[in-house]
């Protein structure tokens, strides 16, 4: 530090007073009254109300605003004028330059917002605050150093604001990609080259045709054993279905069919989590077989943490809700429509009430495929718009058997699932890199208002 420079308390070098509710405010101008700076005001410039001037704690452009309350507590701000809300505090200089001031404080804001005083509500702690020691450079070097600060800080600010962007920009790019994946557009080279490649109807029709004999077989070994005869599938024969709603055409070798016509033809193929109280706390242990639900199905992704359990007799009685490998869960109450495939290494569990499955049958279409194809804005818009809103959002099984899927070819679907992995690794690894130049901008941000506290941001003059 320079020679002619002196620390001092926060508190000596300024006074201050904590905003506070006005006893009358209004949402139109008016005489006697001014903008209220509550929070929205503060951070986005946002003049909702106006107060009364006479009961309210007036802030100038020379005072410095603090978030004193709530999680955005630490916060500064400057240049505004009018009344300040009740979760901001006042800090008037008197023996240093206003922006030099806002400066130091924003440099301390990590120190601060790691110190709050209070378990609910967090507040900023007053002991730490006022005894911040404030280094005090002569006036016009106080000038100097916050002139230099803005124009540094506003190139950090700015890089900032860009980096802002693009989480926006790759959540756009990984819904273009799910989009082009579900209407042929992202492997259009890939038909031109494969131009033998099978028609999906073709395929509907061979499938239906196996499940039939599969289902005399079945009926027939039944009867030789003198059983019953097994109840006939719904979705014994697949149909290609007609998408009045669909914007573009698809592909020639490709066709709509409903999810009903694409689950496997086998015995719960297509189900729900357990009804009323067949499952519940009374039944969770600490350890056995895990029970999946909706909080296991985040944007996309099965989360292997945070399970539940019930013994293997209890899973026994749910076995229409069992879930294995490569089945599709896709969420039912709450967060409805959200879809997620379950890992290859997942040793098995059962659904919780909130979860529908899907048992894709394999010969039609990969599992990865079917969470592409449910993920992608057109499936999202019909499970949307068949989900009931009545307490919570539900969405029926009998409503999700019913969404349309575009159908492609199966050696299709697999060039497909390879593309997006691939897209989607690329998203990934923006997404890291992202991470690490946000870290970096705020280091230069902290770097650069250390040097400046130091005095070896600008010349002694």
């Amino acid at each position: 530090m320079n020679g002619n420079w002196e620390n001092a308390a926060l508190s000596s070098v300024v006074t201050y007073g904590k905003g506070k509710k006005p006893q009358i405010l209004r949402d139109s101008p008016a005489d006697g009254f001014v903008p209220y700076i509550d929070i929205a005001a503060f951070e986005k410039g946002d003049i909702c109300q106006y107060a009364e001037v006479r009961s309210s704690r007036l802030v100038s452009k020379n005072d410095v605003l603090i978030v004193w309350d709530g999680a955005r507590f630490g916060l500064t701000g400057m240049n505004q004028e009018g009344a300040a809300g009740s979760t901001l505090m006042v800090v008037t200089p008197k023996k240093v330059e206003t922006n030099f001031l806002a400066h130091f404080i924003h440099s301390k804001f990590n120190e601060i917002n790691a110190n709050p005083k209070g378990t609910g509500i967090p507040h900023v702690n007053p002991e730490i605050f006022w005894n911040l020691e404030i280094p005090l450079p002569p006036l016009e070097e106080q000038r100097r150093i916050a002139d230099k600060l803005d124009i540094l800080l506003a190139k950090v600010n700015k890089c900032k604001s860009r980096l802002e962007r693009i989480p926006e920009i790759l959540k756009r790019f990984r819904q273009s990609v799910l989009a082009d994946a579900c209407s042929g557009k992202l492997t259009e080279d890939w038909r031109e080259e494969n131009s033998k490649s099978a028609d999906a109807r073709f395929a509907l029709q061979e499938i239906g045709n196996s499940r039939v004999k599969e289902y005399q077989l079945e009926c027939a070994s039944a009867e030789q054993k003198g059983m019953r005869k097994p109840r006939k599938p719904e979705n014994l024969i697949p149909i290609v279905r007609a998408n009045s709603a669909c914007t573009y055409e698809l592909p020639d070798n490709w066709c709509w069919v409903c999810i009903s016509d694409i689950a496997a033809s086998t015995q719960h193929s297509l189900s729900s989590g357990p009804f009323g109280s067949a499952l519940g706390t009374k039944d969770y242990i600490p350890k056995g077989v895990p029970v999946v639900r909706g909080k296991n199905i985040q944007d996309g992704v099965f989360v292997s943490q945070e399970f539940v359990y019930v013994s293997n007799s209890k899973a026994g009685e749910l076995a229409r809700s069992r879930v294995k490998p490569f089945d599709i869960i896709v969420v039912a109450v709450g967060s409805s429509g959200q879809a997620a495939m379950v890992p290859k290494d997942f040793e098995g569990g059962i659904m919780s009430q909130n979860c529908n499955k899907i048992t894709p049958d394999s010969r039609l279409i990969m599992p990865e495929f079917l969470l592409i194809t449910l993920r992608n804005r057109i499936a999202m818009a019909q499970l949307e718009s068949k989900t009931t809103d009545t307490a919570r959002p539900f969405l029926s099984l009998s409503n999700l058997k019913t969404v349309l899927v575009a159908l492609p070819p199966m050696d299709e679907q697999l060039e497909i699932v390879s593309r997006v992995n691939l897209l989607s690794l690329l998203a990934k690894r923006a997404e890291s890199r992202l991470t690490k130049a946000s870290l970096w901008n705020e280091r230069i941000s902290q770097s650069i208002l250390s040097k400046a506290f130091r005095g070896e941001l600008v010349e002694n003059v």
